[in-house]
């Protein structure tokens, strides 16, 4: 396919994080994407084809950047798609209620002399705000094509594919002072040998991309790259810097746009809901919305579906499917073997099947549904802000907050999200802080249905000594580990009503990606210990840490099967914990230390595997090592306190 001589094959989405871009993904690959109001949800590369005509084209929506001088691994990414692949046409999807943030970018993406086409989405928020965008104007202006959207309401998406054949490569540039364009001109002969796009790339080393300049010092030859090195030391005796002048030039530029397409056509006020958005990142009543944000769950999730809801399906699936899936197996089977497998005390059915779907299942589809609606209204981003102010004392502030409040959904997730970070000393430390004791949201709704049984207060206790660890070892590891602090810098989306169709959606992808991933997981889990039962390999392992769960925890010595089946799944631990403690196994003490062992205990294997694919087999193994013995060493710790005080 060749438009205006230029031959394309891909598509390229580009755009801050937050501004609808997944979502316009997903619609025009015709499928769905997990979209949330918060910014970081996407941190690798997402891959799709859309048909355009007769022809199929590749279109690809990499991690969302605000600047193509990465700061972050993923902002890296994107920008290494962008300056290394001719072929292909990017879309940048712009905010249209930041209309100047969005064209920094664009200016950005214009000096790679890449076809571009500009969508401007959120346009009915926009509207609500007062501002209105002459696109024609802009258009004109610009010289490429700019389609207004609204992406939740499926608006002008039809309109982007249209617009295909009229990409263009911008042929506006922004002129910058003659020091500046001199020293463009020295560069570009240089920079050409690589094979990257000139005036760009040469921008962007005189911005001080670091990166880049290590990257052209592999790609040309010691010469070239000294040639390079003398004429950017050159731009370093400029005064005020290089950086600074090419960024007032740049935001000149978008002002002498704004001033031509863009006007407020009623006066700002402050409506009722931004009243109610400062209100969620106010000290105190924003520690008040947590406080009732946790008994709202404690209400619906452990009075409600783990008191009653469990119970009722667990009734259901013994009456059902158990009881009559054991007569039907004895009646067939001659096997006393197999039969054990099934139902005994380890059974993939007896225990494995119920546990997953009468206990875990229905918790986690409520929290499910509940962490959705968060996501979607836009209140986890003012999360993060609250507890940024607590977490700087202990050296993770700014943007290290984000993967630990995406914790709360899935920790193997969040630690992947840590690629957002800038530096390593970050990385790690929200990593070990991830893996040591961010509850994911399966996790986090069986915690809050012990409340049923160990009581609100108990809950609470257990909360707040896993919390009191974060901030210990997070404090530890930061004055340990050698790195400057992170900055912090996030723009808040606003409220926005959550979508009905986007939660259920939301809800039902997770819930599948729950039976698909962890439920299978789960009955491998029970058919070791089967095994470790049948050949005594678990009256070994038990008789070898009878001392430290007996005498250290005050578990009964069965208790390792909790233990083992946290590093499987920590949810699947405090399921198996909240089903022995419906039958009364446990004493109110057991159950707290148990629940709070099982809390901190080692990441579960996924979580595991992706600390190795981050950081490598050595650090994910000190972190395992480490977070195992910590965990039961506060375990430990807390039995003593309890019997203290004859609790």
């Amino acid at each position: 396919m060749v438009i205006k001589n230029i031959p394309f094959n891909r598509i390229v989405l580009v755009g801050s994080p937050n501004v609808g871009k997944s979502l316009i993904f997903g619609l025009l690959v015709h499928k769905y994407v997990v979209v949330s109001n918060y910014p970081g949800t996407t941190v690798e590369i997402t891959q799709g084809k859309v048909r355009f005509g007769r022809e199929t084209l590749e279109i690809i929506d990499p991690p969302g950047v605000n600047s193509l001088i990465p700061r972050s691994e993923d902002e890296s990414i994107t920008r290494e798609i962008l300056i290394n692949n001719s072929g292909q046409i990017v879309i940048q999807v712009a905010d249209a209620t930041r209309l100047s943030k969005s064209l920094r970018l664009t200016t950005q993406l214009a000096e790679l002399n890449l076809p571009l086409i500009l969508v401007l989405n959120l346009m009915d928020e926009a509207s609500e705000r007062g501002i209105f965008i002459n696109v024609k104007k802009l258009e004109a202006l610009l010289g490429i094509k700019v389609i207004p959207t609204i992406a939740v309401q499926k608006r002008g998406i039809g309109d982007i594919l249209k617009a295909l054949p009229q990409a263009s490569v911008p042929t506006w540039q922004v002129n910058y002072p003659k020091a500046v364009e001199e020293l463009i001109e020295e560069l570009t002969p240089t920079i050409a040998k690589a094979s990257l796009p000139t005036r760009g790339v040469a921008l962007a080393l005189l911005s001080g991309d670091e990166e880049l300049l290590r990257k052209l010092g592999k790609t040309l030859t010691p010469q070239e790259f000294l040639k390079l090195k003398q004429v950017l030391k050159k731009g370093t005796q400029l005064n005020p810097s290089l950086d600074v002048i090419i960024s007032d030039e740049r935001d000149n530029f978008i002002n002498n746009i704004l001033k031509e397409v863009l006007e407020r056509v009623s006066p700002f006020k402050s409506t009722l809901r931004e009243r109610v958005e400062s209100l969620t990142i106010h000290p105190i009543w924003g520690s008040i919305i947590i406080g009732f944000l946790l008994l709202f769950m404690y209400i619906v999730i452990g009075q409600g579906v783990a008191s009653k809801g469990v119970d009722f399906l667990k009734y259901i699936l013994e009456l059902w499917l158990v009881t009559p899936l054991e007569k039907f197996t004895n009646s067939i089977c001659q096997y006393p073997l197999v039969i054990d497998l099934l139902f005994g005390d380890y059974g993939l059915i007896s225990k494995g099947l119920v546990l997953s779907l009468a206990v875990l299942l229905p918790i986690i589809t409520v929290f499910f549904l509940f962490f959705s609606f968060l996501e979607d209204l836009g209140y986890l981003s003012r999360l993060t802000i609250l507890v940024h102010k607590a977490f700087s004392w202990i050296g993770i502030s700014g943007k290290a907050v984000i993967p630990m409040v995406l914790g709360l959904g899935c920790v193997t997730m969040a630690t992947l999200s840590t690629r957002i970070l800038e530096q390593r000393k970050s990385r790690l430390i929200t990593t070990l802080l991830l893996a040591l004791g961010v509850p994911c949201s399966a996790q986090l709704g069986i915690i809050l249905s012990f409340a049923a049984f160990i009581s609100p207060l108990g809950v609470l206790a257990v909360l707040v000594i896993v919390i009191a660890q974060i901030f210990i070892v997070g404090k530890v590891a930061t004055l340990i580990l050698a790195g400057r602090k992170e900055c912090f810098l996030l723009e808040l989306p606003p409220f926005r009503l959550p979508r009905f169709r986007n939660i259920i959606l939301k809800t039902y992808y997770r819930v599948e990606w729950f039976l698909k991933e962890a439920v299978p997981l789960f009955l491998v889990g029970f058919i070791i210990l089967f095994i470790f039962d049948k050949t005594a390999i678990l009256l070994a392992v038990e008789k070898l840490f009878t001392p430290l769960i007996v005498g250290g925890l005050g578990l009964p010595k069965e208790s390792v099967e909790l233990l083992f089946m946290g590093f499987l799944r920590k949810d699947f631990a405090a399921a198996e914990l909240l089903l022995e403690a419906k039958q009364g196994l446990f004493s109110y003490r057991q159950m707290l230390v148990a629940l709070v062992t099982t809390t901190l205990f080692v990441p579960c294997i996924s979580t595991f595997l992706m600390i190795i694919k981050e950081f490598g087999v050595k650090v994910a193994i000190g972190i395992l090592s480490f977070v195992m013995i910590y965990s039961l060493l506060i375990g430990s710790i807390l039995n003593f306190t309890l019997k203290s005080f004859n609790i």
